[in-house]
């Protein structure tokens, strides 16, 4: 069957079957590349296992060989959109998360990108080894938050979104956003699957206005003064 390979992939299955055959082995899902009779290159998988007489004499090879160039299509668009997905992931300063929470509360981290990093100072390989250091990560003080607002997620199997602290490797303090959705596992638990952005400048300038208005407030106590403004429609001051 090798002559109906292109010429490299014939020589590369002609070695392959060579050592088989020679150890009378079976062998399983072997992918290799085929012309089609309409004249394209096909993916085929074949399996197949030796075949003995009663006396113990090798007879042959018995086995199937299946047409999977379809299927293989597919998973290469699937890979395709991973590797776009992780690049725009790894390329913007936020970080996406795939976190697995068993019945028994077990919990995985399958994936998270590497703005991780960027956000708090450890590499994802970090978190992903032991999720529980993710958590150890939060402001003490917004623990309780956070831990109450994921749990009413996953019994309501709803979409959450919460706003709390996060302290880097460096002791700094990060504001951050968490925005998830949340799908059920078959044999219980769940499956959560979000976005932490940093917002700590959105919160640095939040808190420079308040700042701000409270010292205006305080000034014009102080010097008996008030502030008004005039809407010219109505003509009347607030």
């Amino acid at each position: 069957a090798c002559e109906l390979m292109p010429g490299r992939e014939g020589r590369r299955m002609s070695r392959a079957f060579r050592n088989i055959f020679n150890n009378y082995e079976p062998f399983y899902n072997l992918e290799s590349i085929h012309f089609h009779k309409n004249g394209h290159l096909a993916i085929v998988e074949t399996s197949g296992v030796p075949i003995f007489d009663l006396d113990g004499g090798f007879r042959g090879y018995r086995g199937i060989s299946r047409d999977i160039t379809d299927r293989k299509r597919v998973e290469q668009s699937l890979q395709e959109r991973e590797l776009q997905i992780a690049s725009i992931a790894n390329n913007i300063v936020c970080s996406i998360y795939r976190l697995v929470i068993h019945a028994d509360n077990k919990m995985e981290l399958p994936f998270i990108s590497t703005g991780l990093y960027e956000i708090t100072g450890i590499m994802p390989e970090a978190v992903m080894s032991e999720p529980q250091k993710l958590f150890t990560l939060i402001h003490p003080e917004d623990r309780a938050q956070c831990d109450r607002i994921l749990q009413r997620a996953i019994d309501s199997l709803q979409p959450f979104t919460n706003e709390f602290r996060l302290i880097s490797a460096s002791g700094q303090v990060k504001w951050v956003r968490d925005s998830a959705r949340v799908s059920p596992l078959v044999a219980g638990g769940a499956i959560v699957d979000g976005v932490l952005i940093d917002i700590s400048d959105r919160k640095q300038a939040e808190e420079a206005l308040r700042q701000s208005e409270n010292n205006l407030a305080e000034a014009q106590r102080l010097a008996h003064l008030g502030s008004w403004q005039l809407d010219l429609t109505t003509r009347h001051t607030v």
